[in-house]
């Protein structure tokens, strides 16, 4: 039995890894984990990686900082760019 875990994003990895853990105690093979959102930040790639499940992302979110001095907080936007993957789709598929 095999199995692709498909999620919205990832961040630090522990739920996808508490799934895959599930999956596994039940016979699944678990080798893949598609999301469309991965922020880099939290080292969620290298967490799955340790449990040999490749991660494949559309978009990869590599910072966001919050800046806190003289009573004001600035945002700045996180860094995004589409990664391989999203790169490969360049027209959408016909609707039948």
């Amino acid at each position: 039995k095999r199995a692709l875990i498909v999620d919205d994003s990832i961040t630090g990895g522990t739920m996808v890894n508490s799934t895959i853990k599930d999956l596994r105690k039940y016979g699944y093979n678990v080798t893949a984990c598609f999301v469309i959102f991965e922020v880099c930040t939290k080292n969620g790639r290298a967490k799955l990686e340790e449990n040999r499940v490749n991660l494949i992302s559309m978009v990869k979110v590599k910072s966001r900082s919050i800046e806190a001095s003289d009573n004001q907080i600035k945002v700045r936007s996180p860094i995004i760019e589409p990664t391989d993957t999203a790169k490969l789709q360049k027209e959408p598929a016909p609707i039948n």
